[in-house]
């Protein structure tokens, strides 16, 4: 994550991340991704909150729940 700019557009998270821009309009939709502002019409993820929310998804094995 250290290549996120501090505020990053979806773009941005999903080139750093690998992750999907659908997956992460689903997670903002379904409030289970990472916390984001919405500026008018533009969506921003702060790296904090990025790196939060990965943090907190850490598992040491499949049998832990989320």
């Amino acid at each position: 994550m250290k290549d996120l700019p501090e505020i990053s557009t979806p773009g941005d998270l999903a080139r750093v991340s690998g992750i999907s821009l659908g997956t992460l309009a689903y997670w903002r939709h379904s409030g289970t991704g990472p916390r984001y502002m919405k500026l008018g019409r533009l969506i921003r993820y702060r790296k904090n909150d990025v790196v939060v929310f990965f943090e907190s998804s850490l598992r040491t094995s499949t049998a832990e729940t989320a």
